[in-house]
This record gives structure tokens, C-alpha cells and sequence, in this order.
């Protein structure tokens, strides 16, 4: 995807692809945050952001599992009635 954003710039600089002045900042906020997450993804971990990371994911899980739950019960409401 960064390197995709850069070229996409790349084209714009060189004149082959023009982009508006709102599609250019949001493409250079793009390529700075693609820039950011790769190199915070191909950094070392310690024990606690691997932890912290897991916690994420953990509570990401299990608000699935209750907006799933509770979809599943307004669709048994909703066939009873």
C-alpha cells in the first residue's frame, strides 16, 4: 500500500497524474501513516507491547462475540413474532 501511495505521488509530481489539492494532503497523510505502521510493524517487541497487543485483540474478540450474540437473539425475537 506504501509503495502503491508513493507512486501514485510519484505520478502526480511528474505530471502524469494530476490530483486534486484534497486528494494530494490525503494522500500525503496516507503514505506518512503507512510509513509509520511498517515501521512500527517491522520493529522489535518488547514483552509489554506484546502484551498490550494481545489485551487488544482479546477485547476486540469478545465484542464480536457479544454484538454477534445479540444479533443472533434479535433474530430469534424477530422469527418468533
Amino acid at each position: 500500500m506504501l509503495t502503491d501511495a508513493r507512486q501514485q505521488m510519484d505520478d502526480h509530481v511528474s505530471g502524469k497524474r494530476i490530483l486534486h489539492d484534497n486528494d494530494r494532503e490525503s494522500l500525503e497523510k496516507k503514505i506518512d501513516v503507512f510509513a509509520r505502521k511498517l515501521e512500527t510493524m517491522t520493529a522489535e517487541l518488547d514483552d509489554r507491547e506484546v502484551e498490550k497487543i494481545l489485551k487488544r485483540e482479546q477485547l476486540i474478540a469478545e465484542r464480536t462475540r457479544e454484538r454477534l450474540a445479540r444479533r443472533e437473539k434479535r433474530k430469534s425475537i424477530e422469527e418468533e413474532l
